[in-house]
C-alpha cells in the first residue's frame, strides 16, 4: 500500500481547491486542517489512520510527515533537521508511529472472515 500524509501548505491547499484528492476525517477536523493525506486505496488508508494515529498527528506542534510504500515508511519533519542530541528521541517517535500502524494491521487481521470488505485490510508492516 502506498500513501503520504504531509503537512498542508499553500500548494496543497491550492491543489485541493482545484480538485486534488485529500482524505479528510470529519471526526478529527484538526488533522484534516493540518495534513494533506492521500493514497492509492482510500478505504485502506482510512483503516490505517484510526483515532490513535489521527490524535498523534494532531498533537504534533511542528508537522510530522509520513510516507509509505509497500511495507516501508519514512517519518520526517519538513524543513527541519534533527540535531544529533535528539536523534534517539526522534527514532523513538518513529517507532511509536510504527507501533500504531502495526496495531491497525493487527486489528484488521483479528477481524478475520467476518469482515465483508477484506480488501480494506491489506496493510502490511513488519
Amino acid at each position: 500500500m502506498n500513501f503520504a500524509g504531509t503537512t498542508a501548505g499553500l500548494i496543497q491547499k491550492l491543489g485541493n481547491s482545484l480538485g486534488s484528492s485529500d482524505i479528510n476525517f470529519p471526526s478529527h477536523p484538526e488533522f484534516s486542517r493540518k495534513y494533506q493525506l492521500g493514497g492509492e486505496d482510500e478505504t485502506a488508508v482510512r483503516q490505517l489512520f484510526h483515532p490513535e494515529v489521527l490524535e498523534f498527528f494532531e498533537s504534533q506542534g511542528r508537522g510530522v510527515s509520513l510516507e509509505a510504500s509497500g511495507n516501508r515508511f519514512i517519518l520526517y519533519r519538513r524543513q527541519l533537521s534533527v540535531s544529533p542530541k535528539k536523534i534517539r528521541e526522534f527514532m523513538a517517535e518513529g517507532y511509536q508511529v510504527f507501533q500504531m500502524l502495526k496495531s491497525a494491521q493487527d486489528k484488521c487481521e483479528s477481524v478475520g472472515e467476518e469482515k465483508t470488505d477484506k480488501e480494506a485490510c491489506t496493510v502490511v508492516f513488519e
